[in-house]
């Protein structure tokens, strides 16, 4: 008799109470919500819902209709709570939708597992406490997907087109969620070779799938197209190798790893619940990769994937179903390495590292309290100058008061000098690295010279400098 994996004496916790505590994890996203300053992304939501709309740029409009619509109701303007509330309601939901979509794919326990690690994702909090649309577009993907793998494992297809329907719904907050429906198809295809029926309607959707691309195309194309045209890939080997490096930062080295070794272990032993995740995340982080060679993408364009990276990690975990069964030792070694290590981020997040957000609102606010009549402000990131500093104020990508400073305006200092007026300027040191190196070396000569530092506002966090500087320009 082949003996089982060693086991501890801690009992497993039933897949309700894993369920109850991922709950209450969920919650901290509202823990400080409204205490980070709006980084550029979220002023823009503001300009674009009220001035972008019926431009050809937008190819999301539900969004910021749901996300301003629902700020504006808490009064006009609206502050930062205001503006992160439904991104935050849609990053708790995601975390139930997330033990609920996997729970036919996994067992109730081990998705309620993948739950708690999206719970404590410190990267799912941060873009639940974004005025954007990502957890809007990941919870619409977790309803489809739910539905699809119901319908694709248990049979009827009203669940499985429906389920896709809704994934590509999802495309509607944000294009990339669209990564996610070949790779659903395409895993229920690989998944199990003997299983014939589950094979069949695979096959079946995705034929459809490809016939639906295809009749879509023109309309489907238009955001990566305009996507390529604004955001250039750095390069054919960097642009793969910055998305690579930044995926796996926030995805972190736990789960990244946890996932790879779950990959390797789903096809070692057969096991269809893990090569469907598999086959679904390769396509979709693969697609991505391969959009990078020619346009710049960022671990962003696949957070919609991270509940299914978080679902391929727990396929990891004994499948016993039994809630007073003793705990393997590496189930429980896995569960305090991504568990404990998650917290310890999250702790990080709300703490030192202020929301891993520039501190824009008190470097605007420190001139506002200290300029006087008559002079200039001229900032990076002048939309968020404009929104703090302009009350009621829209249309921020025409700031009145924030004069803007960066890739766009390197003149400004030679305009300044004529006009004879003392010159607030807020900075922030490492977008020097999107200019051309002549235009940050005016920039950067005329701060040395000819201004003064007068406040620093740093936000500590190792591999990403955010911090703010304000100068003075007598």
């Amino acid at each position: 008799m082949v003996p089982g994996p060693p086991q501890s004496s801690a009992r497993r916790l039933p897949a309700g109470s894993v369920l109850c505590l991922a709950l209450a994890f969920a919650l901290l996203r509202f823990v400080r919500l409204g205490e980070w300053s709006l980084w550029i992304d979220e002023a823009l939501t503001w300009a674009d819902a009220h001035h972008g709309l019926d431009t050809s740029d937008l190819f999301n409009p539900l969004g910021y209709r749901i996300v301003t619509g629902v700020a504006a109701l808490c009064g006009t303007p609206p502050d930062e709570f205001a503006l992160r509330l439904v991104p935050a309601l849609a990053g708790i939901a995601c975390v139930p939708l997330c033990a609920w979509a996997f729970a036919p794919l996994l067992g109730r326990r081990r998705a309620s597992w993948a739950a708690l690690f999206l719970a404590v994702s410190a990267w799912h909090i941060f873009w639940s406490q974004t005025a954007r649309f990502y957890t809007l577009s990941q919870l619409t993907a977790l309803i489809g997907a739910g539905f699809a793998l119901r319908g694709l494992l248990r049979g009827g297809r009203v669940r499985v087109y429906g389920g896709f329907l809704l994934c590509a719904a999802a495309a509607t907050f944000h294009p990339s969620a669209a990564l996610l429906v070949p790779g659903l198809a395409f895993g229920a295809w690989f998944a199990d070779a003997s299983n014939d029926a589950l094979r069949k309607r695979a096959r079946e959707a995705c034929l459809v799938l490809v016939v639906v691309g295809l009749a879509c195309s023109p309309w489907a194309l238009r955001p990566l197209l305009h996507h390529l045209g604004q955001k250039p890939s750095p390069g054919a080997l960097s642009g793969p190798l910055h998305f690579v490096l930044t995926s796996g930062y926030f995805f972190t080295p736990f789960l990244a790893a946890a996932a790879l070794w779950a990959a390797f272990q789903a096809w070692k032993r057969e096991d269809s619940g893990g090569r469907l995740l598999t086959v679904l995340l390769a396509v979709g982080i693969g697609l991505a990769a391969l959009i990078s060679v020619e346009a710049q993408i960022t671990a962003q364009y696949v957070f919609v994937l991270l509940p299914f990276a978080c679902a391929l990690a727990a396929n990891l975990l004994s499948p016993d179903e039994r809630g007073d069964a003793p705990i393997p030792r590496t189930d429980g070694a896995l569960i305090a390495a991504l568990v404990l290590g998650s917290l310890a981020n999250c702790a990080l997040y709300l703490t030192s590292r202020a929301g891993e957000r520039p501190r824009w609102r008190e470097a605007y606010h420190y001139v506002d309290a200290a300029r006087e009549p008559g002079d200039l402000i001229a900032g990076m990131a002048s939309p968020i100058g404009e929104f703090y500093l302009a009350a009621a104020a829209t249309d921020l990508r025409r700031p009145r008061v924030v004069e803007p400073l960066g890739r766009f305006y390197v003149d400004g200092p030679r305009q300044w000098r004529r006009d004879g007026r003392r010159s607030w300027l807020v900075v922030r040191p490492q977008w020097f690295d999107d200019m051309a190196p002549d235009d940050a070396d005016l920039l950067r000569e005329f701060l040395r010279d000819e201004c003064r530092l007068m406040r620093r506002f740093e936000a500590p966090m190792d591999g990403r400098d955010l911090e703010v500087l304000v100068y003075r320009e007598d």
